[in-house]
């Protein structure tokens, strides 16, 4: 393996880990679950559903764009 390929592989592996750690971040709590009402914990649970569904698909756009 030579110098570009690995340091693609390292910028790449980095870029996953933010985009990733981003969803998570922007699906987080603002606040503990208990001081939450029922309303708010609904739409949290919903917002990390939402977040998962972000990754899987993230997910397989990265394997189909390993077959290019």
């Amino acid at each position: 393996m030579n110098a570009n390929a690995m340091l693609r592989f390292f910028l790449r592996k980095v870029l996953h880990i933010g985009v990733s750690k981003g969803i998570d971040r922007a699906y987080g709590a603002d606040k503990a679950k208990k001081d939450m009402t029922p309303e708010e914990r609904r739409r949290h649970q919903a917002a990390r559903k939402n977040a998962n569904r972000s990754k899987q698909a993230l997910k397989m756009m990265r394997k189909i764009g390993r077959f290019r």
